[in-house]
């Protein structure tokens, strides 16, 4: 059966079956004052020209995939709450079922706010996911990753207001093969924010992680990782809203000398007209290496951004524009150090339209570019998909 047909055959099922469960589930969802329970349901349908991101001898496949998201949130006093957000990936490739996978995401969160307008939320997520398989005879790499966190937001004063987020995360991987990607790591952040000043305010922020991978080639790995930013924030809701921040950041351990860069973090909206508005994301960053996805050395030093064009004018056409780019510089110290450097692109354009009030069909196309000092890890992929999304 070749691509178009199975393309066909895949969609009607699609279609039929996104139809049929509005009638089957609609008594799902449940509203009330004090409950929200909203199931939503992605299918997609997806082709790639290289989906083992390889430089050469190139294979083609058609990828199909069932995404549910279940959202709900209990209001159990006017002042705490208790919200539940679970994400399921399952994905079947029809020529190579090594990649075949199934990916679960979880999120259970309780918030409290005060009179004064302080928040309070502490929660756990769970991840149970998986890194592909890089050729036809490879496994994907599975790993499980848990986190406990514990967030503030403290109101200090008419202008002013100070924050803290404690992170606590482990991950571990099935095939010990990929042990020296498990880790234990904690974070600590804090923020404070002056609000006093016209049409934006001036905020601070401290970052903090420790990681441990006791399993790491040569013995026990420990990295710290510390960066101090400083920047404007411009509220949601105006013409220009988000954060700007630079400062300085640096990283040491146990076995590598310590390093030091400038450091920024973007992320602003910008609505140009009723119809159209800019998203522009970046950041220069300090990251650990996971060698389950093909990185090397210890660290890599990772700076990049995003910049999204958001255009409703053909309603109801909804039109995304994306362009990507990301720079990794693989650092570290030892004899198996080999100088990498990695440059990502990626272009997409994606193109919306509600077929109900319940069902939102999309069309993708993304274009997918790396090129390193690694010859092996450089890739070209296209990759075309149509999405149906149930959503009450």
């Amino acid at each position: 059966m070749n691509i178009l047909v199975r393309y066909c055959v895949v969609s009607s099922g699609v279609g039929f079956i996104m139809l049929s469960s509005y009638r089957v589930e609609a008594h799902w969802t449940v509203l009330s004052d004090r409950l929200q329970l909203t199931p939503i349901i992605q299918t997609v349908v997806q082709q790639s020209d290289n989906v083992f991101h390889v430089p050469e001898k190139t294979h083609s496949d058609l990828v199909t995939a069932i995404r549910p998201k279940l959202l709900s949130e209990a209001a159990l006093t006017d002042t705490l709450f208790c919200s539940l957000e679970y994400t399921g990936d399952f994905r079947h490739y029809w020529n190579f079922d090594n990649l075949d996978s199934i990916r679960h995401k979880g999120e259970l969160q309780i918030k409290m706010t005060t009179p004064r307008g302080s928040k309070f939320a502490i929660g756990t997520r769970y991840y149970d996911s998986t890194i592909q398989a890089f050729s036809q005879k490879g496994d994907n790499r599975d790993y499980v990753e848990r986190e406990v966190y514990f967030d503030s937001l403290f109101t200090t004063g008419s202008w002013t207001e100070a924050g803290l987020r404690f992170e606590s995360s482990y991950r571990d991987f099935d095939d010990d093969h990929w042990r020296t990607d498990d880790y234990d790591r904690y974070a600590v952040k804090g923020y404070v924010a002056y609000k006093r000043l016209p049409f934006t305010s001036f905020i601070g922020e401290y970052n903090f992680s420790h990681q441990e991978n006791d399993d790491f080639a040569g013995g026990p790995l420990e990295i710290d990782a510390h960066s101090i930013l400083f920047g404007p924030e411009w509220q949601a809701g105006k013409r220009l809203s988000g954060k700007l921040l630079g400062g300085y950041s640096w990283i040491s351990g146990n076995t590598l000398s310590d390093s030091s860069s400038f450091s920024f973090l973007a992320n602003l909206h910008y609505k140009f007209s009723p119809f159209t508005s800019f998203n522009l994301d970046g950041f220069h960053a300090y990251n650990t290496s996971t060698s389950a996805n093909r990185e090397t050395n210890i660290y890599n030093v990772s700076k990049g951004g995003t910049f999204t064009i958001d255009y409703t004018r053909w309603k109801p056409f909804h039109v995304i524009a994306v362009l990507e780019y990301k720079n990794q510089e693989f650092k570290g110290e030892g004899e198996s150090i080999v100088s990498r450097t990695d440059d990502f692109y990626k272009a997409s354009l994606r193109i919306q339209y509600p077929l109900r009030n319940w069902l939102l069909l999309e069309a993708k196309y993304a274009l997918n570019k790396k090129d390193s000092d690694l010859s092996s890890v450089e890739y070209r992929e296209n990759v075309g998909a149509l999405n149906l999304t149930f959503s009450f």
